[in-house]
């Protein structure tokens, strides 16, 4: 019975990651596997509650729910358009529903999560060709505009990024402690060197992938050199801004010197016009995290509410005293061709929770980046066969978080799905099956 259940859900994870990125217009945009845990979380949550609760999953689940009521009291106080106030739920509803679906299919069958992984890696093929509409929320309504044509995604400045690199490092992930320690290695660098050479839009992938070599190489396969990691955790932070600086470094000097193109040395001219340090380098990459900062501090309680309208010119301040006049320019053109205002700027997940959602928005992204300190710090051994998928979604995760704006709910809450169950079983909650644990001890 148990041997059935466990091929149930292994199964069932593989048609989550296959319905990950195709997606269907529903009021709005949305996952196939999304539609399928938005309609079954509520009873999977009502029948597993005692598990969940006693697995270490609920403190997150309510950091959820802060989120939502803070939403509702800034979409309240804002007078926000009900139509965003939609949108925004169903964003929040869908962490939910996914970390209580993924906890019901991944408990005790932590090894399949490398099928999950293979059909998100399918998912994003054949959202190239079918199942990925594009839609435009307003104040009236949600609207379906069209199917993304595969010309464009293919021609796309992260084409290599978001679809053929997550192949690349699929072994990694998948099936890690029975990959080569060179392959580990050496992949990540191989699809650096691919993102960098094809487009000129993969600094930060390239960065992040950098970063999860370095955790690779410094956790290896055995749990004794995971756990060090932890122990050494400021010789860590120290090494991993060693190895930012260095790659920030290689990137200035190939882009300067037109290695990697003449679009990627025409770009960091036009980034660095002001100045060449790497500070300079983030804010003319990153603008819209900077223009959000005043927009906190305005309302860092409250929030403006989902969608917020940049009514206090943020953006147009931002460009006029940091950006170019040709930023300002296309400000004033975007403007004038929208007839209308434009949202506040974010580009990241903090200060997009933080300025549409109010302050528990940015609860939530403390407590799930406390979550992954203590993560690093002490149970990363705890499921020696997850090293290598964690090594690659927290490097990728620690820059999203401040420069790129929340959308891969599904992927996010598998990796936050994979962190708590890492917790509870390097608690003691929970124990790693014994062919798990086994094939972890060959290692040790």
């Amino acid at each position: 019975m148990t041997l059935c259940r466990h091929r149930l859900c292994t199964v069932s994870l593989f048609l989550m990651g296959l319905g990950a990125l195709t997606k269907i217009y529903f009021l709005g945009t949305i996952s196939l596997s999304e539609l399928g845990a938005f309609l079954i979380a509520p009873i999977v949550f009502i029948l597993n509650y005692k598990k969940i609760r006693d697995d270490g999953f609920l403190p997150f689940i309510w950091m959820v729910a802060i989120v939502m009521v803070s939403m509702f009291i800034s979409s309240w106080y804002n007078s926000t358009a009900f139509p965003y106030v939609v949108k925004s739920f169903a964003v929040l509803y869908s962490i939910f529903a996914h970390i209580v679906v993924f906890h019901k299919l991944l408990r005790d069958n932590y090894s399949a999560h490398g099928w999950y992984l293979l059909g998100v890696a399918i998912s994003s093929v054949i959202s190239i060709f079918y199942f990925n509409p594009t839609a435009m929320v307003s104040e009236s309504g949600m609207s379906y505009i069209g199917e993304v044509e595969a010309e464009d995604i293919v021609a796309g400045p992260l084409f290599w990024v978001s679809k053929i690199v997550p192949w690349f490092t699929l072994p990694i992930s998948a099936i890690y402690l029975k990959m080569p320690l060179l392959y580990s290695i050496m992949m990540p660098l191989i699809a650096t060197a691919v993102m960098v050479s094809t487009s000129v839009s993969g600094r930060s992938a390239s960065l992040s992938i950098l970063l999860a070599c370095a955790l690779i190489c410094l956790g290896r396969k055995s749990r004794h050199s995971m756990s060090a990691i932890g122990r050494h955790f400021v010789k860590l932070m120290i090494l991993l801004v060693l190895v930012v600086v260095a790659g920030a470094t290689a990137y200035k000097y190939t882009a300067a010197h037109g290695f990697l193109g003449e679009d990627a040395r025409l770009k960091y001219e036009g980034q660095t016009r002001h100045s060449s340090s790497i500070l300079s380098l983030l804010m003319s990459g990153r603008k819209e995290f900077f223009a959000a900062i005043p927009a906190v501090v305005d309302k860092p309680i409250v929030g403006h509410g989902p969608f917020a309208r940049d009514t206090e010119g943020y953006w147009e301040r931002f460009l006029s005293t940091y950006g170019d006049i040709e930023d300002l320019q296309g400000y004033y053109f975007m403007l004038k061709n929208n007839l209308g205002i434009p949202i506040i700027p974010t580009h990241s997940h903090i200060m997009g929770f933080w300025v549409f959602y109010g302050i528990g928005g940015l609860l939530f992204w403390i407590y799930v980046g406390i979550l992954i300190y203590q993560h690093i710090k002490k149970f990363t051994s705890a499921v020696p066969q997850w090293y290598g998928f964690l090594a690659i979604q927290i490097s990728n995760f620690i820059w999203a978080l401040f420069f790129s704006p929340f959308g891969s709910r599904g992927t996010f809450t598998f990796m936050m799905c994979c962190i708590l169950f890492s917790r509870a079983i390097g608690q003691g909650r929970l124990q790693l099956p014994y062919e798990m644990e086994m094939e972890a001890r060959k290692y040790d």
